[in-house]
C-alpha cells in the first residue's frame, strides 16, 4: 500500500555544491571528484546504486555529471520528445522563493539526452525548455553557453554539462548561494529516478517541490 504522505512532502534537501578547480576540455565525469557525489534520499541505502550524479561549481559556472549504467537495453532518444528519451532534466533556479507554485524568469529547464540528436537521432543533445505554466518564462540561453558531452558505455550512458553564468539568467554566487535544483533520469527500460520529489507530484511545473544546492565557498576563500 503506497504511503499517505508522499516521503517529498516531509522534507526538502539542501546539498552541498562544492567548489571545483577549472578542468581542461569538455566536461566529463571524470571533471568531478567523489566529494562532489550528491548523496540523496532517493539513492540512501541502495548499495550499488545505478545512477551517480556530481554537481560542482566556479567562476566558469555549474557543473554537471551524471553516469547511468545497469542497461540491458541500447538508450533510445529523440529530440522531438525528451521527456520520452533515455537522458537527464535538469531544473535549476537561480533565485528561489519560498512557497512560489509558479516558475519564474529564474526558472530553468534543460534536458541532456546521450541519443537523440542529428538526422539519424544518434547524436548527444542538449535543448532548452520552457518550465509548464511559468509565471514568466527564463530567457534562451546563448548558443554555446551550456557545454555539454555525452556517451553511451556498456550498460548505460555518462555525461557531463557546464551551464555557464551566460546560460543561467540571474546567477551570482556571490549574491545568491543557494539554487533551486531537481534532476530526473529517464530511463526507458527500467523507469525514473530523481533527486528528490515523487512522480506523483506536479514538480516538473512547481518549484516547491524542487531541492536546494548550496554553492560553498572554495577553499582558502574569506
Amino acid at each position: 500500500m503506497p504511503p499517505i504522505i508522499p516521503k517529498a512532502t516531509l522534507a526538502r534537501m539542501a546539498y552541498p555544491c562544492r567548489h571545483f578547480k577549472a578542468a581542461k576540455g569538455l566536461p566529463s565525469t571524470d571533471s568531478l571528484s567523489e566529494s562532489h557525489r550528491m548523496v540523496t534520499l532517493s539513492g540512501l541505502g541502495r548499495p550499488g546504486h545505478p545512477v551517480d550524479v556530481r554537481i560542482g561549481w566556479n567562476a566558469g559556472g555549474l557543473m554537471l555529471t551524471v553516469a547511468l549504467s545497469g542497461k540491458t537495453a541500447p538508450c533510445r532518444g529523440d529530440s522531438a520528445s525528451p521527456w520520452l528519451s533515455d537522458g537527464v532534466t535538469v531544473w535549476i533556479a537561480t533565485r528561489p522563493l519560498a512557497g512560489s507554485k509558479r516558475a519564474n524568469a529564474y526558472c530553468h529547464l534543460f534536458h541532456l539526452l546521450p541519443v537523440g540528436g542529428g538526422e539519424d537521432r544518434l547524436e548527444p543533445v542538449m535543448l532548452q525548455s520552457v518550465v509548464p505554466r511559468a509565471l514568466e518564462d527564463a530567457p534562451r540561453s546563448p548558443s554555446g553557453s551550456v557545454v555539454f558531452r555525452s556517451r553511451q558505455c556498456k550498460g548505460g550512458f555518462e555525461l557531463g554539462a557546464q551551464f555557464t553564468p551566460a546560460s543561467l539568467h540571474g546567477y551570482d554566487p556571490a549574491e545568491n548561494a543557494r539554487l533551486g535544483f531537481l534532476l530526473r533520469v529517464h530511463d526507458l527500460e527500467r523507469g525514473a529516478w530523481m533527486t528528490g520529489a515523487d512522480e506523483e507530484l506536479p514538480y516538473a511545473e512547481d518549484p516547491q517541490w524542487w531541492d536546494f544546492i548550496d554553492l560553498l565557498p572554495a577553499p582558502g576563500a574569506k
